[in-house]
């Protein structure tokens, strides 16, 4: 008889703080069960290589290193293809964004065989994580790629496309991640209440939170952004004159402003929104 296995397993989490309490310490799991793989079902699967990529099947080396498959993508090929990949199953880079494969790279996944063995871990492990992707499909998602379209991104964060948007996120290296909302929420909360006005409490129907959490995580991607963001991408310090001159002024604006001089930088400031004091007489208000 075929008897459950049994393996120690830990996760990493973050400790709680005084000024979020949201964060999780690092702690050790309970005893987790693994029982014996007894289980066939008609389900569709890839090949179980830790060699080959499972999207392109190109080979693993030292010049095209692979990636393990995160659980996201393989939940995400799942739902979508009813394709099964094995853990462990590795993939190339290129063909992630963030935590899920990309479109094209979905499509390009093969089926290799009809069946696929598990145990009743694995098939419980398949069931929470489908439940929770189909939980987060009731709230605006930012952390899943799929889940909002090109023209939902460009709609709810003023014309940033997805890829803009990732950008972004990835320059908040100091904006910390607790259990109820990533980074990419933090800063998709932001973007949608400067791109909509929408008030607190909307904001929190919307993205499944509480108001003070829609509070805390506005005021945190604030200040996260003006320390991280805007010092590399914003300002006169972030780029140098030679880097301005060279592949920000366009040749019209030299020949017009320049006399075609290459080393004459030219900018336009646009003043309809600076402050101003109003003038009590008329003339003088409209002048």
């Amino acid at each position: 008889m075929n008897l459950p296995q049994t393996k120690l397993g830990t996760a990493t989490c973050q400790s709680n703080d005084d000024d979020d309490p949201d964060f999780l310490s690092e702690e050790t799991l309970p005893t987790e069960l693994i029982s014996p793989i007894s289980i066939q079902l008609n389900l569709s699967s890839t090949s179980n290589s830790h060699r080959r990529c499972t999207v392109c099947q190109k080979n693993s080396s030292d010049r095209h290193r692979q990636v393990v498959v995160p659980h996201e993508a393989r939940t995400q090929d799942f739902i979508q293809k009813c394709i099964v990949i094995p853990a462990n199953s590795r993939c190339c880079p290129n063909h992630l964004l963030g935590n899920y494969f990309t479109q094209e790279s979905i499509s390009m996944i093969p089926k290799v065989n009809n069946t696929t063995r598990f145990n009743r871990s694995d098939i419980t492990e398949l069931l929470d994580r489908v439940r929770e992707t189909l939980t987060l499909n009731g709230k605006l998602n930012f952390d899943c790629a799929h889940s909002l379209s090109v023209e939902d991104y460009q709609r709810l964060t003023d014309s940033l496309t997805r890829n803009q948007f990732e950008a972004v996120a990835n320059t908040v290296t100091d904006l910390r991640k607790s259990e109820i909302r990533s980074v990419k929420t933090c800063l998709a909360i932001l973007f949608v209440k400067v791109r909509t006005g929408l008030s607190n409490s909307i904001l929190a129907t919307l993205f499944s939170l509480e108001i003070h959490q829609i509070q805390r995580a506005t005021h945190a991607v604030r200040f996260s952004l003006v320390k991280s963001f805007v010092p590399k991408f914003l300002g006169f310090q972030h780029m140098s004159h030679e880097k301005f001159t060279r592949d920000h002024t366009t040749p019209t604006a030299r020949t017009l402003f320049a006399d075609n001089q290459p080393e004459t930088g030219i900018f336009v400031l646009n003043g309809t929104y600076i402050y101003l004091p109003s003038f009590s007489k008329a003339d003088i208000q409209y002048a």
